[in-house]
């Protein structure tokens, strides 16, 4: 009788209609990076998803927030900071799940989403016209902070994060302008 993972959502109508919010995402220390971990966590999101708007958030260094954004359908579309008291102060990414608007992103298609050498997925987006910032973590991290920051005041999304394959230090983002419910619905 272990818990194995935890996943929880809270209601947030301040934030709009049918709006969760996902908190506390942990999975048992023997199961992280294993496909149990993650199923656990990708049906209990898959099934709040059709109902609602999802939102969470995470901090660059940890890893595990590539895998939502790359496996699991969320979008970086916020950083904020969070005041821990103390001088303590830190930036992270607000990320959204809307499956009626996220996987309209280009960069999300099933073709670009399946290559999973990070060197082809790179070429193979830049020939399809997309904005891509490479980062070296932990020195770029401020750095990528202020890019995604400043990229989303000017109306644009991250819809791809992912590690080299060759150097889990190298990050990739991907950006793309953001839509509006209306222009996907007009693509659809």
């Amino acid at each position: 009788g272990k818990i194995a993972a935890y996943i929880r959502f809270d209601d947030r109508p301040d934030l709009g209609p049918h709006v969760k919010y996902a908190l506390s995402l942990n999975v048992s220390p023997e199961l992280r990076g294993s496909a149990l971990g993650e199923a656990i966590f990708q049906v209990s999101i898959d099934k709040e998803a059709k109902e609602s708007v999802l939102l969470g958030n995470f901090f660059p260094k940890i890893p595990a927030g590539m895998m939502y954004i790359e496996r699991a359908g969320w979008i970086i579309v916020e950083v904020e900071t969070v005041d821990f008291g103390k001088d303590k102060i830190q930036r992270r990414f607000v990320i959204q799940r809307d499956d009626t608007e996220n996987d309209a992103y280009g960069s999300r298609t099933h073709r670009l989403m399946k290559i999973r050498d990070s060197q082809e997925s790179v070429r193979e987006l830049e020939r399809s016209g997309f904005v891509i910032k490479k980062f070296v973590f932990p020195q770029d991290q401020e750095k990528m902070l202020d890019v995604v920051d400043r990229s989303i005041q000017e109306g644009l999304v991250v819809t791809r994060y992912f590690s080299d394959t060759a150097d889990t230090n190298i990050r990739y983002a991907v950006f793309e302008r953001r839509r509006t419910h209306e222009e996907v619905r007009r693509a659809a």
